[in-house]
């Protein structure tokens, strides 16, 4: 048993709110998360010097490309994942860098994989035909991570409408590219947030507060990825923001009023962090530019505006794509795990997610003291 806290909620006051999660323990799987660590065929990578440690817990499909309710996670086998760490801080990850297993019948898997302690892992998660799920974990110690779950949501064929690769719902699409095929999938930061790869921060040490993110899987003639274009020649990608984040909107650029500016991330597999990479803008559902004066009737507290909003930008890499809004003001949550005999427990996960604001934090491991420090939104109201 894990003596103290396994799930709190905690508000600054007059600010944000968070919940603090303990994941699991020892092959314990505790509060915050769904299914059990287990077992499973593994392979390990090698090589880098580092120290092996051994990572596990489960991934299930979820099929509701259908866009309708009701559809269960089920486990299957021959998920493949992989755990990655650029340990030579290079910026790309080899084949000494990294550890892989499928899942078997249970949807269960142990890696052996390198790592140092003070660094960061990547867990990714990748069936064809869904959306890959990329699992940031911060090692602090040479402890077993164990309770590292994953669910992967079915994506949404691409119909080519003529002028764009578009999904049923017109929800995502992308255009301005050479394809033969592909398919994608929108998410909702407020109600699918443990579909966020990674973690909600960028390269740049800030705190993100979403409002869509999309995955992408596009196909050549020969049904090979498409990754990446030209910077010279760049698609164009298109997300639907949902309704619930309408409220974090923002204009970047206050001097262009007749549009509206927003900020872009794409998703590093790499190096498992969120990289800025140009300015999208809103448009409605008949894609005219939604101008500045406009923007209070869909942020408000009780919006007004009664068309759809999408966010547009230029892309030039496919993995996912993200509107997302910096904050620099963060803070360290910091505490303990003991056993019931009061001593340290090594090797816990534990996460912070949002309760009052969208977004959560990467797994936390806890040093040989039992220890962590925890990023999260920090509020700036006076005397905090």
């Amino acid at each position: 048993m894990i003596r103290g806290l396994q799930q709190a909620s905690r508000r600054w006051s007059g600010g944000f709110s968070f919940a603090m999660c303990l994941l699991g323990v020892g092959g314990l799987l505790l509060a915050c998360s769904g299914g059990g660590g287990g077992g499973g065929g593994s392979t390990s990578g090698g090589g880098t010097g580092a120290e092996e440690i051994r990572f596990s817990g489960t991934a299930m499909l979820l099929d509701d490309s259908t866009m309708g309710f009701g559809a269960t996670p089920s486990a299957s086998s021959g998920i493949a994942v992989t755990v990655s760490s650029d340990i030579d801080a290079n910026g790309s990850i080899d084949s000494t860098e990294r550890g892989t297993a499928t899942t078997d019948s249970e949807g269960a898997f142990s890696i052996s994989a390198p790592v140092e302690v003070g660094t960061r892992a990547t867990v990714s998660f990748e069936e064809e035909g869904y959306a890959t799920q990329l699992i940031v974990v911060d090692i602090n110690s040479l402890s077993a991570v164990t309770g590292v779950n994953a669910t992967l949501s079915k994506l949404r064929d691409l119909n080519n409408t003529g002028t764009a690769w578009q999904d049923r719902g017109n929800t995502v699409s992308v255009s301005d590219i050479d394809i033969a095929s592909g398919s994608a999938r929108a998410f909702n930061p407020v109600t699918e947030s443990d579909r966020f790869p990674g973690e909600f921060a960028d390269d740049q040490g800030n705190m993100l507060v979403s409002g869509v993110f999309a995955a992408f899987d596009l196909r050549d003639g020969n049904g090979r990825a498409v990754r990446a274009v030209s910077a010279s020649n760049p698609a164009t990608v298109r997300m639907k923001i949902p309704r619930d984040t309408w409220g974090v909107l923002k204009d970047l650029d206050t001097s262009t009023p007749d549009v509206i500016d927003v900020p872009m991330y794409y998703f590093d597999e790499d190096t498992g962090e969120w990289v800025r990479e140009g300015t999208g803008s809103l448009e409605d559902g008949d894609g005219t530019p939604i101008d500045a004066a406009t923007l209070a009737t869909i942020t408000g507290a009780a919006p007004t505006f009664t068309g759809t909003v999408y966010a547009v930008s230029q892309a030039t890499h496919f993995s996912y794509w993200n509107v997302d809004y910096p904050v620099e003001t963060h803070a360290c949550v910091s505490g303990t795990i003991t056993d019931a005999d009061g001593d340290p427990v090594a090797g816990a996960s534990v996460i912070i997610a949002g309760v009052s604001y969208t977004g959560s934090s990467s797994a936390v491991i806890t040093d040989a003291s039992g220890s962590f420090c925890v990023d999260v939104l920090r509020n700036e109201d006076p005397g905090e």
